[in-house]
């Protein structure tokens, strides 16, 4: 190793440690080694600032701002009143099936992190009425959307930095549902864990069912129509958007800056409205995680990593190349953030799809899935943080349901890729 190299994995060591700790912002953490990277000339002032004008980067801004209206409008909280409606506290199978295939297929179209956001309250909500334990359905909620996420470019942040990424390197990006080839068969292999068994390992925390009295302030539900009305526009033209790109006709920037220039255009979203949605932290956090990244390329440390795990598991086989690939990434996800983790390994997989002369998508792909299927730890990924802080789980409680999830994962994805990507 260089001198160089030395430094940077030096520095990427700490900044894992401080983001372990958990004292500070993550945004902020990242975002000063990328300045001590910078200061201390590893990088040049253009190439730290590569990340914050990153095509991925934007998109997933754009479409936090989109379902920024779909989530004030209340349109969600009645689609999941309609899906409850009826339902008991007898079976909780029941519920979450009902529940949790909707919340999976919203999430392949919508960011998953907005949906959590809006679906915990409703949930807990509604547990709360009917005596049933939240604990149960919010860790699985958590779980099927992130899964969900797997199935199109637009679910996920992680799909959208990836692709990014690739276009910046002169490769193809992703197609739309390319994806999904691996993201399917994960979410349904996901819905038959976690309504057969992993609901069952989560712990008891039943609410008390609440008596109406008479003549008390109805509870509202939903919001006005006229919010509803906005809901509806934002979810057509976001349609419409999805429509444009799957048959290639729009790049995926282009698509969602144009829905959001037709939301203020129509009155349906205010300028002061986009500022606030915005999350700037996420995309700081993202941003610099780029430059971070770019460092392990530019300083020789991604080749130097990809050739000491290829001589690991080359002699393996290449299902078993994949496997390390999926395992590396995945332990960084649970350790830092999804994001983060994909930046820092795609370097490293692009050198050794070079070195042993196959295509990079397919290792693109394996690093997008693995860094985004964090269900062991809470701090991965942002969905299991929403539901960490409103329910009262125990760190334990993700390792128990999510760590046979992760294993049922990581075989299936090596599976598919090896047998039809690679």
């Amino acid at each position: 190793m260089t001198s160089e190299m030395v430094f940077v994995s030096g520095l990427i060591i700490l900044m894992i440690i401080v983001l372990l700790i958990d004292r500070f912002r993550a945004e902020w953490v990242v975002f000063m080694a990328l300045i001590v990277l910078l200061l201390s000339g590893v990088l040049e002032p253009l190439e730290a600032a590569r990340g914050f004008v990153n095509e991925g980067v934007w998109t997933i801004g754009l479409l936090f701002i989109i379902a920024g209206v779909i989530e004030r409008s209340g349109v969600m909280t009645r689609v999941v009143e309609r899906l409850l409606r009826g339902a008991g506290a007898g079976s909780v199978r029941g519920l979450v099936i009902r529940l949790l295939a909707p919340a999976a297929g919203a999430s392949s179209f919508l960011n998953n992190t907005p949906i959590v956001v809006t679906l915990v309250p409703v949930v807990r909500k509604w547990c709360n009425r009917h005596g049933v334990s939240e604990t149960k359905l919010l860790i699985p909620l958590s779980y099927v959307t992130i899964l969900g996420g797997t199935v199109t470019l637009i679910g996920t942040s992680t799909n959208l930095v990836v692709d990014g990424l690739l276009r910046e390197a002169e490769m193809q990006g992703f197609g739309f549902f390319q994806l999904a080839i691996v993201g399917v068969p994960i979410t349904v292999v996901g819905l038959v864990y976690v309504a057969l068994i992993g609901w069952r390992l989560l712990p008891e925390k039943r609410a008390g069912r609440k008596r109406r009295k008479r003549g008390g302030r109805r509870e509202k539900v939903g919001t006005s129509r006229g919010k509803e009305l906005d809901g509806w526009i934002a979810l057509g033209l976001l349609g419409a958007a999805v429509g444009l790109v799957a048959l290639g006709l729009v790049p995926m920037l282009v698509a969602v800056a144009s829905v959001v220039v037709l939301l203020l255009v129509a009155h349906v979203l205010k300028v002061g409205e986009v500022i606030r949605t915005i999350p700037w932290q996420i995309l700081i956090l993202v941003s610099s995680a780029i430059g971070v990244g770019l460092a392990m390329s530019k300083s020789g440390l991604a080749d130097w990593v990809a050739v000491h795990v290829l001589a690991v598991a080359a002699p393996l086989g290449m299902f078993a190349v994949i496997v390390a690939l999926y395992l590396l990434t995945n332990l960084f996800t649970e350790l830092m953030t999804n994001v983060a983790a994909a930046v820092l390994m795609l370097p490293i997989g692009l050198e050794m799809a070079r070195v042993l002369g196959v295509d990079p998508i397919g290792f693109a792909v394996v690093i997008a899935i693995a860094a985004s299927a964090s269900f062991v730890t809470p701090i991965g990924y942002q969905t299991n943080l929403v539901v960490y802080q409103a329910c009262g789980y125990r760190f334990v409680d993700f390792v128990k349901v999510g760590l046979p999830l992760s294993v049922v994962v990581m075989l299936v994805t090596s599976g598919v890729v090896y047998w039809v990507v690679v």
